[in-house]
């Protein structure tokens, strides 16, 4: 029975069609997906074959998306292939078979169903999983413009105040010694009104890059103020500290350490405040005090020079 009902309907697959292309309308994002998906019904009514079923509707889901259709439609549409495909069976002699040919139509409807839902559930957790992915990279981008300077790409001042409470608490958890240091640009709003701002943002994003190229990795450098860089120096006791601060400043008053950019930039100093503190006085607001005084104590003296007070 069920090789001659995919035979009935295949000899009136127009008439059925037209009838499907009817039922879903001519807006529907599948209509031009009827034909194929037809003769995959017809084997899953002959053959109870879902093979060829399955991936075709596979690829109408992986393709659904760029029509703006949700998986249920499609799912509706081939469930419509029953409704248009009822009046040509009822039709046919004799008469006393159609109980037996619409049984075969719904068997036929519930393998859709079922066929359909695992792969719809397939293509749902791939939807998920990349709609997630996406949310994690949005996610990302937002915390790394939360704890970026937008010029210098270092840092921010909070997300260095973060990392240096971390640093303090793990000083003191493994008995290490912590080192903070704090630069600023000898000068810099005279240098600004001078050469104007554009070659102040440059001589920033240089300063930036020679700190950068001079911290190892397990350093924290960041931007701390509008003119001033911190550096957090974890396992790294004040003498040590002082010999970095040392080259720094050299490499910085050296004439052509800042890049080409302006040719005032040869004459830059910078000013260093550095604050050390063992694993029993490791706090942050204790070393971020103690370090500003220290960077104040040299902006005094003069600027181009490195004061130490440990707390």
């Amino acid at each position: 029975m069920a090789r001659q009902l995919a035979a009935l309907l295949r000899a009136n697959s127009e008439a059925i069609l037209a009838k499907w292309q009817q039922h879903i309308g001519p807006d529907s994002p599948f209509v031009d997906e009827l034909p194929v998906c037809f003769d995959t019904l017809l084997r899953i009514v002959s053959r109870r074959d879902c093979e060829k079923f399955r991936d075709e509707v596979e690829r109408i889901l992986h393709a659904a998306p760029g029509r703006d259709a949700e998986p249920s439609e499609l799912l509706s549409a081939l469930l419509l292939f029953v409704d248009s495909a009822w009046p040509t069976v009822a039709a046919e002699k004799p008469i006393r078979e159609a109980p037996e040919r619409l049984q075969d139509l719904w068997k036929c409807a519930s393998l859709v169903s079922c066929t359909f839902v695992a792969l719809a559930r397939q293509h749902t957790d791939r939807q998920m999983d990349e709609h997630l992915r996406q949310l994690e990279d949005m996610r990302r981008r937002i915390r790394m413009r939360e704890i970026t300077d937008p010029l210098t790409g270092m840092h921010n001042h909070r997300h260095i105040q973060e990392l240096l409470e971390e640093e303090c608490e793990r000083a003191g958890r493994y008995d290490a010694p912590l080192s903070f240091l704090l630069l600023d640009v000898d000068r810099f709003a005279e240098y600004n009104d001078t050469h104007g701002h554009t070659d102040g943002d440059q001589l920033l994003l240089d300063i930036a890059d020679l700190i950068l190229r001079n911290c190892r990795r397990v350093d924290q450098p960041g931007r701390f103020g509008a003119d001033a860089f911190a550096i957090i120096l974890p396992e790294t006791g004040v003498e040590d500290a002082r010999r970095l601060a040392g080259r720094l400043l050299a490499e910085i008053d050296e004439a052509d350490s800042l890049g080409p950019h302006c040719e005032a930039a040869k004459t830059v100093t910078v000013s260093c405040g550095l604050s050390g503190a063992s694993a029993t006085t490791a706090a942050r607001k204790a070393i971020v005090d103690a370090v500003e005084q220290a960077l104040s104590e040299a902006k005094e003296a003069g600027g181009n020079t490195v004061v130490t007070i440990e707390c």
